[in-house]
């Protein structure tokens, strides 16, 4: 077989080519105007778990998060560069003060923090009447966490996961790539919503989350 190999060669160049168009439109924390009733929050590059090199990865998951929260009307979103990035530990999340750290440093209200917890690929081949074909179970899993900068709290946490499954036969190929990004892109949706949804009822009700 030779779609482990491929997985390998696509995984380790998946920085390079994984390409996804996220408009963004930031403002800095000095300004004015209809949007300065909204919450202000950044959203750093998400960290990466899965010990498979997927930094570019972590880079786009932010950008998609920022422009999803964007696209709610419900937060203004600051760059957060050119603080220094947040430590990508393999073993463990990303520190709650480091966060609030962050979030202080720049001013905002609170830190929207990522990290991949999975990238998986399971195979499973069969034979049946000389043809030899193989499905391909895929499945990607975040977590996302929203700091208050003040106090510290956890605002907001979800696990948020995202699964396809495709058939390989001797006419088809693996598109790891793409397969990666389409997960990426609804697993990070599924994220946005659920904040928006969270900042909604928390505005309806201030007091329910005190």
């Amino acid at each position: 077989m030779t779609f482990f190999a491929e997985d390998v060669i696509v995984l380790r160049f998946l920085r390079l080519f994984v390409c996804i168009p996220v408009l963004l439109a930031l403002s800095v924390p000095t300004a004015t105007g209809a949007g300065a009733g909204l919450k202000k929050v950044t959203v750093p590059p998400f960290a990466d778990r899965t010990g498979e090199g997927l930094d570019h990865s972590c880079v786009l998951a932010g950008e998609m998060l920022a422009a999803g929260l964007l696209q709610s009307g419900l937060y203004r979103v600051f760059e957060s560069s050119p603080v220094s990035p947040l430590p990508a530990q393999a073993d463990s999340l990303v520190e709650v003060k480091d966060l609030q750290a962050l979030g202080r440093a720049l001013g905002v209200d609170s830190v929207v923090a990522g990290t991949i917890l999975e990238f998986s690929r399971n195979y499973l081949e069969t034979t049946a009447y000389g043809v030899t074909t193989v499905k391909v179970a895929c499945s990607l899993t975040i977590q996302v966490r929203e700091i208050d900068a003040t106090e510290a709290e956890i605002l907001f946490a979800g696990i948020f996961a995202a699964r396809e499954e495709i058939v390989l036969t001797a006419y088809t190929q693996l598109d790891l790539m793409e397969i990666h990004r389409r997960l990426l892109a609804e697993a990070v949706g599924r994220a946005a919503a659920a904040m928006a949804d969270n900042e909604r009822n928390r505005q309806k009700n201030p007091g329910s989350g005190e």
